[in-house]
């Protein structure tokens, strides 16, 4: 947000809310990190308790969707994990058909030839 915005500093003296963090982030849709760091460039003291709590919050989302997204990768490529760079499926006795990193990285500069 451009915290420097006629816009914002219009808007700061109309508000009538209980919460000016919340509002200014719903008002010009921003996340409740950006309302603080704006507001507090423009002069308004946020009360540090609410902005440590709005900071752990903040971490807490940042750490699950890292979470998610890594899980979301997961499920992308099942075929994979960290022992297997290749996992074709699996024995009745559930031992895996693969090719492990190793080979894959020692095959990597190798050029084979179709034959058609």
């Amino acid at each position: 947000m451009i915290t420097s915005s006629p816009i914002v500093e219009k808007w700061i003296p109309t508000y009538e809310g209980k919460n000016i963090v919340k509002g200014y982030s719903k008002w010009f849709g921003v996340d409740k990190v950006c309302a603080i760091t704006d507001l507090e460039l423009l002069g308004y003291e946020v009360d540090s308790k609410y902005k440590e709590q709005i900071l752990k919050q903040h971490k807490a989302k940042s750490k699950a969707g890292e979470k998610k997204k890594r899980e979301e990768e997961r499920e992308l490529d099942p075929w994979q994990d960290s022992n297997f760079y290749f996992i074709a499926g699996h024995t009745s006795g559930g031992a895996p058909y693969e090719i492990t990193w190793d080979l894959r990285f020692r095959y990597a500069s190798c050029k084979f030839i179709h034959q058609g």
